[in-house]
């Protein structure tokens, strides 16, 4: 058995043994939309939706452009995100070897609150 497959197998155990829950996490549901967002702030702010729509688009933007800028961006009882560079390296897949250039990438940190409240749930 190859690398590859033997780490396809792992994988499936893993995404088996969670359960439906797990098969949920590994085709990407669950996870929230912008549209999702804007309609829990316009709730809970008492804003209208459009008024909402500017304000978590401002938010994603101003994160977005911190990042960019390879600076990192803490919300209190959230957490951090900050900009890493990654090294150019070489990885195999599927039997073949893939240079991956240098980049950036997104870190994120959770603060300790956030982690107590994920901990309780």
């Amino acid at each position: 058995m190859s690398e590859a497959e033997a780490k396809r197998a792992r994988r499936e155990k893993r995404v088996k043994e969670k359960g439906e829950k797990g098969e949920k996490a590994a085709k990407g549901e669950g996870a929230k939309q912008p549209s999702q967002m804007v309609e829990h702030v316009a709730a809970a702010a008492g804003l209208s939706k459009g008024d909402a729509r500017k304000a978590v688009a401002a938010m994603l933007g101003y994160l977005a452009e911190e990042l960019a800028a390879g600076k990192a961006v803490a919300l209190k009882g959230v957490g951090k995100f900050k900009s890493v560079d990654k090294p150019a390296r070489e990885r195999t897949k599927d039997g073949e070897t893939v240079s991956v250039p240098a980049h950036k990438a997104t870190k994120f940190a959770p603060a300790k609150t956030l982690k107590e409240r994920l901990s309780a749930s």
